[in-house]
Order: structure tokens, then sequence, then C-alpha cells
């Protein structure tokens, strides 16, 4: 297969750990381009390393998809060692379905990862329909997620074909 071996390496642990979600989610981290795959096989690790850095939980969420009904959210969090497991995997669950409700999209996978080892401990998927939640929008106010507006950019002007005669 010719993908990024990193990320070939972390869908195994996927694969191993056998949570619910483990195929969908495996078929969203290969279905993007050489640069997304690396980003992805690299995600983890760039996490991890801000943690042994400063002792601080640390996450990066990625966005894709073309449309509402295949839109994704991908959460990697590192877990520093001051942080119980318990914790932090509740920490997790708590995050990635309050962003995915902000974000209205289809899917969702959490990645959870020992900030020592950079090893996968635990991983999350939620593929529940989106629906109006009061509760799940104040947590994701309570949270301090980052609102939507200015997260998107336009597309360009369609481009006008040129005719000679």
């Amino acid at each position: 297969m010719n993908a990024d071996r990193k990320l070939l390496s972390f869908i195994d642990t996927i694969t191993a750990i056998g949570a619910p979600g483990w195929l969908a989610t495996s078929a969203i981290l290969l279905e993007g381009s050489a640069k997304t795959q690396h980003q992805y096989g690299r995600a983890g690790e760039m996490v991890c390393k801000m943690s042994r850095r400063d002792g601080k939980e640390h996450t990066l969420a990625l966005i894709g998809g073309t449309s509402q009904a295949n839109s994704h959210l991908l959460i990697w969090m590192s877990r520093p060692q001051v942080l119980d497991h318990a914790s932090a995997v509740e920490h997790l669950r708590s995050y990635l379905t309050a962003k995915k409700h902000q974000m209205h999209v289809a899917r969702a996978a959490g990645f959870l990862l020992d900030a020592s080892s950079g090893q996968l401990t635990d991983f999350l998927f939620d593929n529940r329909p989106v629906e109006p939640d009061p509760e799940l929008d104040q947590l994701a106010e309570e949270m301090g997620l980052q609102a939507v507006t200015g997260l998107s950019r336009t597309l360009p002007p369609p481009q006008t074909r040129r005719t000679s005669r």
C-alpha cells in the first residue's frame, strides 16, 4: 500500500484496539492526499511533544469531508503523566461530543495518546446524528471551543470561459 508509514502503524494500533468505528476511521485516515496522510501520521507526535515540553494536555482537531453527509472530525489528545487515565478519557469524550455537535459533522474520532511514550491508549468514535441540543451548546461554550465562524473560507469565483470569434 502506498501510504505514510507512520499513519499505517497508527491505523494498525486502532485496528488492534478494535473499538466501534475502527474501520470507518481507518478509511477516513487513508482517503486523504499524501500530504494529509503525512499530517495525520505526525499529529500524535506533535501533541505528545508539546506535552513533554510543558507537562500539559494538548489537542489537535482536524475537520474534513466534502459535504455534511461525509464530514468528519479527528481529534488527537495527549495525556501527560500528571493527568490520570480515566479523567483523560472522560475529557476526550466530552471534547469530542461537544466539538462534533458544534461543527455539525457526521462522524468524529478521538485518539488518546500517552504523552511520554506517544502510544495510542484509547480510541473513541461517535456517529450519532447531530440534532439541536442546548446542553451540548452550553458545554461547547463552557469548554471555550472556537466558534465555527471564521474557520471556513470562501471558494474563488468561477472562471469565465473565453471564446474566440
